[in-house]
């Protein structure tokens, strides 16, 4: 796949009909490299190993959805899944790729990546290089200094609580949201992407005091990470998570067209390798017996935050960038067109979807949750 001018690639991200798919967009999300800046993230050290035995009959995985039966195989066939992994206890029950895809593809995670930088964030306030996260980000990013994300809290950032007016519209080109892509990936409109983020002052509400999801304050958090180990996010990716995972292979974050990792939603790994991301949280931040996301920190990602916040009338709460459900360690990271990592931590359970459904696809996102209802049902 050639690299693809910014315009094109606003077109395939933010589609004026929220469930037209170009067949473009399969590499795309596939092969992201391939069309934006990027700064790989290298593996080291032995790999975590995950057992094979023999796959589960898909057969065995049956569930319901607007009143009619399916198996999944069914799911596979009637929606644009490109790769699916389902691990329980370190054993893979079943790994399959669609559309041309292959297991050394590294597949774009959406914003998937928010739970990455609020995990790498929870590492740095282990080490101290951050020291509360009650600390306004003005403290770490002066650059910020009395604007709306700068006096925000890195708590506030984290639980997107915030308070700061931002339009996260996909389908929008002229919206916040939509805007700073242009900004990211060409340099319209701004000097820099933390200068396209200095102009948001206006309060839409108090901070603490109500959800809103915003990308614009996940990338902020990626600045204050910057700040706070004096690294880049990429080396620190490496050094603190990458390294220590035990991944079967180099990751990547996509830059904006200076250097700066774009946090909020452009990671790219293997099907394996975000299997492996999901095992970790599963596992209480821990590989094995090595703790790397700190324990307390796990705990207080996967509660629920003051304020309860539903998204589209659902009973879903968000903790530190990741979502949340009623049950209790039932969480998962969540990406445009599709992308889910769903952990359950009492089974041990994980099960990784990566796609390029519509924007906006509610219909995608409500079978993706039956099938993941029927996975925890196997026993």
């Amino acid at each position: 796949m050639k690299k693809l001018a910014a315009a094109t690639l606003i077109a395939f991200l933010i589609s004026a009909c929220a469930n037209t798919i170009d067949p473009a967009l399969f590499g795309l999300f596939s092969s992201p490299e391939t069309a934006w800046r990027s700064k790989k993230i290298k593996r080291e050290g032995e790999v975590w190993q995950l057992k094979q035995e023999q796959q589960l009959d898909p057969r065995t995985i049956a569930y319901t959805f607007k009143g009619r039966r399916y198996i999944l195989t069914d799911y596979l066939a009637h929606t644009s899944t490109t790769a699916l992994l389902i691990v329980k206890d370190g054993e893979v029950l079943f790994e399959t790729y669609q559309h041309g895809c292959k297991p050394s593809n590294r597949f774009l995670s959406a914003s998937m990546a928010k739970t990455i930088t609020a995990m790498l964030i929870g590492i740095a306030l282990e080490e101290g290089k951050i020291k509360s996260l009650d600390d306004t980000v003005e403290t770490y990013v002066p650059e910020l200094r009395g604007t709306g994300y700068g006096k925000a809290t890195i708590r506030h950032l984290l639980t997107m609580t915030s308070g700061v007016k931002w339009e996260e519209d996909y389908v929008n080109p002229d919206s916040d949201f939509g805007r700073f892509t242009e900004c990211l990936l060409s340099g319209k409109g701004c000097a820099s992407s933390l200068g396209f983020l200095r102009q948001f002052n206006e309060q839409a509400n108090p901070p603490g005091s109500k959800f809103h999801y915003s990308s614009a304050g996940t990338m902020v958090l990626g600045y204050v990470l910057r700040a706070a180990t004096k690294q880049g996010v990429t080396s620190y990716t490496q050094e603190k998570l990458w390294s220590k995972l035990g991944a079967e292979d180099d990751a990547a974050w996509m830059t904006d067209r200076d250097g700066i990792e774009c946090v909020f939603g452009r990671f790219a790994a293997t099907l394996r390798d975000y299997g492996r991301l999901g095992m970790l949280m599963a596992n209480q931040g821990a590989r094995e017996t090595q703790q790397i996301v700190p324990l307390s920190y796990w705990k207080e990602m996967i509660s629920a935050p003051p304020v309860e916040s539903r998204a589209a009338g659902s009973f879903i709460w968000y903790g530190y960038q990741l979502w949340l459900t009623p049950n209790a360690g039932v969480f998962s990271f969540v990406g445009l067109r599709g992308q889910r990592i769903q952990v359950d931590v009492k089974q041990k359970l994980v099960m990784v979807r990566l796609a390029v459904a519509g924007v906006g696809d509610t219909d995608d996102s409500l079978e993706l949750v039956a099938l993941w209802e029927a996975v925890r049902r196997l026993r």
